[in-house]
Parts: C-alpha cells; structure tokens; sequence
C-alpha cells in the first residue's frame, strides 16, 4: 500500500501497535504525525519512521485525557499537515 502525500496522526505512538503502524505508514511514504505522553520513546519512533521513509514526522508530547492538550495537538496537527 502507498500512502505517498497522506498525513496520520497516531495516538498511543511510543509503543506497541501505535509504534508499529507509525513505522509502517512511514515506510508506505506517508506524514506521521506521533502523540503519546513519553518524548523520549516518541523520538525514537520518529527516527524509526524516517529510516523507514517517512517523508515528515511531527512529535507531540501530550496526555490526551487533558482536552484543552487534545484540541490544541489536533489544531497543530492540521496546521503541520496543511489541513
């Protein structure tokens, strides 16, 4: 499957399914746009997605339970990924 030119934004993106379908969606040449509460894991997953081909990755520390934090990632994720 290519994703050339499409955007995803990916919750829960430090580990596990969310790390993994970062790296995937990257590699098929899509934007990732990567949101959990750990940086340091959100980083390294950001690396893995660019290796992989991801032409862009954004990396937003946030705990989405905080609804002011959750409206404010998905604003600046539009705004990274030109709506």
């Amino acid at each position: 499957m290519q994703l050339d030119g499409s955007a995803i934004l990916l919750t829960g993106a430090s580990t596990g399914i969310g790390a993994s379908t970062a790296i995937a969606r990257g590699k098929a040449g899509a934007r990732v746009g990567l949101v959990a509460r750990r940086k340091e894991l959100l980083e390294e997953v950001g690396e893995q997605a660019k290796a992989a081909g991801a032409p862009d990755v954004a990396i937003w520390s946030a705990d989405l339970s905080d609804l002011d934090r959750a409206e404010a990632v998905a604003r600046e994720g539009w705004e990274r990924f030109d709506g």
